[in-house]
């Protein structure tokens, strides 16, 4: 009989595959590559995670994954033990013969039948919870182009962006209520609906855009479903400019100062205003044109500024915002209601060559 074990060695070996690039490309380990070409079941904790290494290990290789599926089943009922009521002593040999003439008669019946029946579920067990559990066990990897790839993520997927020849990748943390994404430089967080330009190497520049469409806010294994294309890294003026960062005795002493972050370096930081009732907002980013529009309880805005960001509120006491950069996240809450306020979020350096993320009032 035909080897779905076999198979598998013959074409991985035919591809002059190691299991070592196997086990880095596909994130299943070696022991459970062995055990597939070797076909050794109970390595495997049950049939549903089995059948999920064999069929990740097939498509990675290029087999005919239902064919190697089709084989294992039909080697299960090969090896299903014959009755043993058909085996005992006493009866003819014409009788035992007849017995297992018909024995084997039956087991091919329930090949037929086995085969028959998994290719009309095998949809409906492709589908089934375990196998999102095991989608998460193992990963995958996706790598981002230029060209849009719509995607249905999971917590421990790796996305991969080459960005001027090298490879940086970006691991899914969290796929609940928001999606987390663990960068070389921290923690980058989408809201359900928004679009992130997400700064991997931390020089300023976006390297890949994210659109989140779908997350679920009460079961993480269903995943996130995103859609991602890679960003041309032409905006220099993006990146932080360090000749627009001010120093520390550029301001008045007396000016008043709330510290959000302290770092050896400055970076883009993101600016989320969440709103609990009526009022009329405007920002600027980075001395460009200022955004102003009227925002209502339950509304939020999100936008990202490299040195300093301007901000106007009609009414303090509706608005609370959240700086995030890099891994720091910060809530600010301000003044009263009907209070009139202008602010500023913006990097200065200190003498000591640090770098500061502060807010300070304007007069």
């Amino acid at each position: 009989m035909e080897s779905f074990g076999k198979i598998l060695a013959e074409t991985r070996e035919k591809k002059q595959l190691s299991y070592e690039t196997v086990e880095a490309e596909t994130k299943i380990l070696k022991r459970y590559l062995e055990a597939l070409e070797s076909e050794q079941f109970d390595i495997f904790s049950g049939e549903t995670y089995f059948l999920g290494f064999l069929r990740n290990y097939s498509d990675y290789l290029g087999c005919d994954t239902n064919h190697l599926i089709n084989l294992y089943h039909a080697r299960i009922l090969q090896e299903t033990p014959v009755p043993e009521g058909l085996l005992k002593k006493g009866k003819s040999p014409f009788f035992i013969v007849s017995m297992i003439l018909l024995g084997l008669i039956l087991l091919g019946g329930l090949v037929f039948l086995g085969i028959w029946g998994f290719k009309k579920l095998k949809e409906k067990r492709m589908e089934e919870s375990p196998m999102i559990s095991l989608v998460q066990e193992i990963g995958q990897s996706y790598s981002v182009t230029d060209e849009p790839l719509k995607q249905r993520v999971y917590e421990g997927d790796i996305i991969s962006v080459d960005v001027e020849g090298e490879e940086l990748s970006v691991s899914v943390e969290k796929t609940l209520e928001t999606l987390s994404l663990r960068t070389p430089i921290g923690i980058q967080i989408v809201e359900l609906g928004e679009t992130l330009d997400i700064d991997i190497d931390g020089d300023g520049i976006a390297d890949m855009s994210l659109y989140l469409s779908d997350i679920s806010n009460t079961d993480s294994s269903v995943g996130a479903s995103v859609r991602m294309v890679r960003k041309e890294r032409l905006v220099a003026e993006d990146s932080v400019d360090e000749s627009a960062i001010l120093s520390v005795s550029d301001f008045d002493t007396a000016t008043e100062q709330l510290e959000l972050i302290k770092s050896n370096r400055a970076f883009p930081f993101t600016v989320t205003a969440n709103f609990r009732g009526p009022c009329l907002f405007r920002y600027q980013s980075d001395l460009k044109e200022s955004v102003e529009d009227y925002f209502a309880n339950g509304d939020k805005l999100v936008f990202t500024s490299n040195n300093a960001a301007r901000i106007w509120i009609s009414n303090a006491l509706t608005v609370k915002l959240q700086v995030q950069g890099d891994t720091h996240t910060t809530d600010i809450a301000f003044g009263k209601a009907g209070q009139v306020l202008v602010e500023d979020i913006r990097w200065i350096k200190e003498p000591d060559g640090s770098y500061h993320l502060v807010v300070l009032k304007v007069d």
